[in-house]
């Protein structure tokens, strides 16, 4: 990953840069903090460029001792960005 950028606090961006193994750029991922509590919860809006659709994702930690449970729920604005997308198998 030559580029990870992450201004984690509300209103802060994200932009991670994946390369391909050839090195040539492959996808970009971009996104907003919309909420950042730490410890608990991140909420965010992303895309990975056209003609991909914007997500709003929420990962959710929860303590279970030694280990955390993480979740990560992605919404799509509508059923057929979703089904877009899962079909891509990305």
């Amino acid at each position: 990953m030559p580029e990870c950028l992450v201004e984690l606090r509300v209103g802060g961006s994200y932009r991670f840069v994946y390369k391909s193994p050839n090195g040539e750029t492959g996808m970009i991922l971009s996104g907003e903090y919309l909420a950042v509590s730490p410890i608990d919860q991140l909420k965010s809006r992303e895309t990975w460029g056209e003609p991909w659709p914007w997500t709003h994702n929420t990962i959710d930690f929860t303590d279970l001792g030694a280990r955390a449970r993480v979740a990560v729920t992605m919404k799509f604005d509508s059923k057929e960005q979703r089904d877009a997308a899962a079909a891509t198998s990305a």
